[in-house]
């Protein structure tokens, strides 16, 4: 099911920016949520192909699909002109960031006996008089089905491999959202869980592995030509800010959609046979005043060309230093001089998110990303060149090269996109939005300079030169209720679980009375 609004009918800007305001507090059944209202008036749009998302408990509830696949779920709103500043805030805990859609190795029977046992908590008979008494039967048999068609000779689909994709996309039920628009998306990376992307330009930026399945609060910025990406969660998740700050992932600066849907799609749910479903605790579609300049959130902010500074376009560009050579700047942007040039300038905290564009002529000269930078002899050092690529650390004036990789290098005649993203213990340089190095390290952390880099004059140029803080604070706009998290004053129950190696059951806990001791549920 999909339900299209035509553009003259989009949502309106009638309350100071909001745009779309959706709480889920309206109950409906499975296959009743497209083409009813928000909270605030808006239409949701999207697709329900089988029928199965539903709104309950002030949460929409997306069911796993028995045939995967995109354009089969999600739900949708607008369309909208791009603007910049206007933002898709989404609040979601994913069913699992694992999912993927292909077949299963086990067979069905099999499958189906081991389903009928369970944990062997309690004997068969009794699981299946309780699932009998049960109220999700139907679920029960979608299961089935999903298993019939899951085997070595009945799955006939591609592989899916991405499960979740949310964002700003061109269509209200994208066909490949891996190729459309300014998204999110959630990568399966089996014993590391899920492994969070960004669209950039052309490719699928990876972020960082390790993505946990809590609720997830998601954050897409458009721009006047591309987007910037924010995510956060609770305190302690693997690579995100701490709820109410934000943490800055990554920035297209290539996509020019103009019209464009915000939409959350769920292509898979569940991995060799088992699944919970995705909630979505809200979604709100936004012109934020702050996000509206050219670089947003940036603590420095340069397009690096020679009128930026006399026009005030530059913004938080603060005050550069040449640390080694000659930088100058030229009406669209800034070029080396002979031999190695450094210039920086120092926010006095550390980055999180660096960004530029090099655009190169007939021959790509040597240019690159500087930070962490304490003096002009002790930084790292993205470094590109028509020649290739490196990660480097410069300690007492002396190169060492991290890791290296002559197979990329920078193209004649491009617009090239530089990026580093540096903070939760972890370093990844992108190269127009592919990974090309990613490594754990520490050194000159406390060090906050950031900058450019050249070896030889001319054959590139670095434009919009932008830093970000590894956190900033989520725009009250946008800003959705904290994740749940109580802790009372009393502890009734502890258990550190630690003891000999062998079965939970009956055993203490540290603190506490009773024991531990297995149950059953069917499904």
């Amino acid at each position: 099911m999909t339900v299209s609004v035509a553009i003259d009918v989009g949502p309106r800007d009638d309350s100071g920016g909001l745009l779309v305001a959706d709480a889920f507090s309206d109950d409906r059944a499975a296959g009743t949520v497209i083409g009813t209202h928000t909270t605030n008036g808006v239409i949701r749009g999207g697709c329900d192909s089988e029928r199965q998302i539903a709104i309950d408990h002030g949460t929409l509830r997306f069911q796993p699909l028995v045939k995967p696949g995109w354009a089969r779920q999600g739900i949708a709103y607008g369309p909208f002109r791009r603007a910049s500043g206007l933002v898709m805030a989404v609040s979601v805990t994913n069913g699992h960031n694992t999912s993927q859609g292909t077949t299963i190795g086990e067979h069905i029977l099999r499958r189906i006996h081991r389903w009928a046992l369970g944990a062997n908590a309690d004997p068969w008979p009794n699981r299946l008089v309780s699932w009998a008494c049960g109220p999700r039967k139907k679920g029960t048999f979608r299961r089935f089905l999903w298993w019939a068609r899951s085997t070595r000779t009945t799955y006939k689909l591609p592989d899916f491999n991405e499960n979740l994709a949310l964002g700003w996309f061109t269509s209200d039920a994208p066909r490949d959202p891996l190729s459309d628009g300014c998204g999110f998306i959630v990568h399966a990376a089996k014993g590391e869980n899920g492994e969070l992307w960004t669209r950039v330009g052309t490719r699928c930026l990876s972020a960082f592995r390790g993505l946990k399945n809590l609720q997830i609060y998601y954050f897409v910025a458009l721009r006047e030509r591309g987007a910037i990406y924010y995510a956060a969660a609770m305190e302690g998740a693997h690579g995100l800010a701490a709820f109410p700050m934000m943490r800055p992932i990554a920035i297209d600066p290539f996509n020019d959609d103009e019209t464009l849907y915000a939409g959350v799609h769920q292509c898979v749910l569940g991995q060799i046979g088992f699944r919970v479903d995705t909630r979505i605790h809200g979604i709100r579609v936004h012109k934020v005043p702050d996000l509206t300049s050219r670089f947003g959130t940036a603590h420095v902010g340069d397009p690096m060309t020679r009128d930026a500074v006399a026009s005030d376009i530059a913004g938080r560009s603060g005050s550069w230093r040449v640390l080694r050579g000659n930088v100058d700047r030229t009406d669209t942007g800034a070029v080396g001089g002979d031999g190695v040039a450094l210039a920086t300038s120092d926010p006095g905290v550390p980055s999180g998110l660096i960004h530029a564009i090099a655009a190169t002529g007939d021959t790509p000269g040597a240019c690159g990303l500087a930070w962490r930078v304490r003096d002009g002899d002790n930084f790292w050092l993205f470094k590109v060149s028509g020649e290739g690529s490196a990660l480097i650390r410069v300690e007492q004036g002396a190169e060492v090269i991290l890791v290296s990789d002559a197979r990329r290098s920078l193209a004649p005649d491009t617009l090239h996109s530089l990026q580093i993203l540096d903070g939760y213990g972890q370093i990844g340089c992108y190269l127009d939005g592919d990974r090309l190095f990613g490594i754990d390290d520490q050194p000159l952390e406390e060090a906050t300079a950031t900058g450019i880099w050249f070896d030889g004059a001319g054959g590139v140029e670095m434009r919009d030169f932008e830093t970000h803080p590894r956190e900033v604070p989520i725009p009250p706009f946008v800003l959705f209720e904290a994740p749940w998290l109580r802790l009372g004053h009393h502890a009734e129950i502890v258990d550190d679980f630690a003891g000999p190696f062998g079965d939970l059951a009956g055993r203490a806990p540290r603190i506490g009375g009773g024991t531990w001791g297995k149950t059953s549920v069917s499904a």
